[in-house]
């Protein structure tokens, strides 16, 4: 997970700088200057192994990616509570908001014809899951289906 925090410089900033150095590898950081603002832009990917009982909660508007290994089913089940009508834009199967995309746009952005744009966007029809890139080249199905 990338997760942006803004903050500010002087006394802290040069605290802050010190206890970096202290860190652990895995923590990754990216800092950013906003333009116009003077204030840091600060990024932290995380990783982790989850367990069969792990609960872990993402703040709302953040971007999650999670990953199943190889050897193992991934069973996850998601309560999200949302304020403001939030709805979910999938990028990828048959509920794609790529799918709403019209011919000439198409055409433009992915610099191929329509026609194959839209065979692209129509080679996967599941919806939510998909198969990693090793079980494509396999073909297995059966593993990483989709919830259609």
């Amino acid at each position: 997970m990338v997760c942006p925090h803004i903050r500010g410089g002087g006394e802290q900033e040069r605290s802050r700088r010190g206890q970096r150095a202290r860190r652990q590898p895995r923590e990754q950081e990216q800092e950013e200057r906003e333009k116009g603002q003077g204030q840091k832009i600060k990024y932290h990917k995380i990783r982790s192994h989850l367990m069969r009982g792990d609960l872990f909660i993402a703040p709302p508007s953040h971007p999650i990616a999670i990953l199943a290994s190889q050897e193992e089913n991934l069973q996850i089940i998601c309560f999200e509570i949302n304020a403001r009508r939030n709805g979910k834009y999938y990028l990828a199967g048959k509920n794609s908001i790529l799918n709403q995309i019209e011919r000439a746009t198409m055409e433009v952005s992915f610099i191929v014809p329509s026609r194959e744009g839209e065979e692209m966007l129509r080679a996967q029809p599941k919806s939510v899951f998909v198969a990693g890139p090793r079980q494509q080249q396999e073909g297995r199905e059966g593993e990483g289906q989709a919830v259609g």
